[in-house]
Parts: C-alpha cells; sequence; structure tokens
C-alpha cells in the first residue's frame, strides 16, 4: 500500500513541475478551479455563477453551492501521462483556507488510459485547511481499471479540518482499479493531518 500511496505522491510533484502558471500575467494566481484560472479580474465570481470566489489578501477560497465537474487535464510529456485536478492550487499561492457555505459538490473523473486524478490537490507544503457550516461532497474516480490509475479526492501535504461536512469517496466508477501499482485514497494528506471540527466521512475504493 506504501508503494501505491507513493504513486499519488509522485504524481503531486509531477504537477509542480508541469503547472500550466508558467505564461502568467502579474494579475493572475496560481489556482485552477475545474478549468478556470483565478485572475483578479474574476476572483470575485470564479465561475459566473456566484458561487466561488478568492480573496488573495487572506488566502479565503469560498465554495457557496458549487458544482465543479469540469477537469483540467495536465500532461506530463515524458511519461505520457495525465494528472485530472478539479481544483488545483499551486506552489506560489501560500496558505489556502477553503471556506464552505450551502451544499457544494467536486466531481473529477479520469478517462481510459493509465491517469491520476485528484480532486483537490494542493502542490505545495503550505497549508489546506477548511472551515465554516456548509457540506462539501468531494470524489476522484477513474474509468481505467487495469491501467496504472491512481485516484485521490483530497490531497494536500499539511492539512487542517475545522469546520463543515466533507464526504469524500475515490476509486473506480463501477469496479475495482487493480492495476498494478494503482491507488485508491480518499484522503492522502503526506505530512501533517488535523481535525478539529465538523465532520468527515472517508471512503477509498478497491485498489
Amino acid at each position: 500500500m506504501k508503494k501505491k500511496i507513493f504513486t499519488l505522491f509522485l504524481a503531486i510533484c509531477m504537477i509542480c513541475t508541469i503547472l500550466p502558471f508558467g505564461a502568467m500575467a502579474a494579475s493572475d494566481y496560481e489556482i485552477l478551479i475545474g478549468d478556470v484560472q483565478v485572475t483578479s479580474a474574476n476572483k470575485s465570481d470564479i465561475l459566473g455563477d456566484g458561487t466561488v470566489k478568492y480573496d488573495p489578501s487572506t488566502g479565503k477560497l469560498t465554495l457557496n453551492n458549487a458544482k465543479i465537474t469540469n477537469s483540467m487535464g495536465i500532461k506530463d510529456d515524458e511519461t505520457g501521462y495525465v494528472v485530472y485536478t478539479g481544483i488545483l492550487i499551486g506552489e506560489g499561492v501560500g496558505d489556502v483556507n477553503i471556506v464552505l457555505k450551502g451544499d457544494n459538490k467536486i466531481s473529477t473523473v479520469a478517462p481510459k488510459g493509465g491517469n491520476e486524478c485528484m480532486a483537490i490537490a494542493m502542490a505545495s507544503e503550505s497549508p489546506l485547511s477548511f472551515s465554516g457550516s456548509g457540506s462539501l461532497t468531494v470524489s476522484a474516480k477513474s474509468l481505467d481499471s487495469k491501467s496504472l490509475s491512481s485516484c485521490s479526492a483530497i490531497f494536500a501535504f499539511n492539512m487542517a479540518i475545522k469546520g463543515g461536512t466533507i464526504t469524500a469517496t475515490s476509486g473506480a466508477a463501477g469496479k475495482s482499479i487493480d492495476g498494478v501499482g494503482s491507488s485508491s485514497v480518499a484522503i492522502l494528506c503526506y505530512e501533517n493531518l488535523s481535525i478539529s471540527g465538523g465532520t468527515v466521512k472517508a471512503t477509498a475504493g478497491d485498489a
């Protein structure tokens, strides 16, 4: 199992090297919500429907009845693998606090072909925290049960859950993942995890 989890760690390290933030303008932020990059122009209404906003001065990313089903696929040209993410936070952002309001859902699906899938990924050692009184249902699923296809609903090096109701699931769509080296993890925290409030339910698929 340690080897399988390590494949996810390698995937996030790969993300750090190929993030599509190289040509950013000074007003852009290293955050992707679905397939939309956060900028100074859209930070108050990132998806255009009033459900997601980001305050760079406080590091608060507020989800208010958000439904995120689009994913950004980032390809590593050396390996050919594609990492699919619903929310991707880059190395240059710093601490991020995801504030939950209302009923929020994030669903990320990796297609067939040996891909990685992380519904929420924090690509640095800066803390990722969750707070608020709302709910978050987050899932990462693969359509490929045979190839290397590792999934994690939430990934961070350091994570603190302080409030909200979080339900995290990972696995294959309708079947187990049994590719060599594959893994399925609901919440993967590589260094430190603390839960001081809220409700957390984490369910991993077969792997």
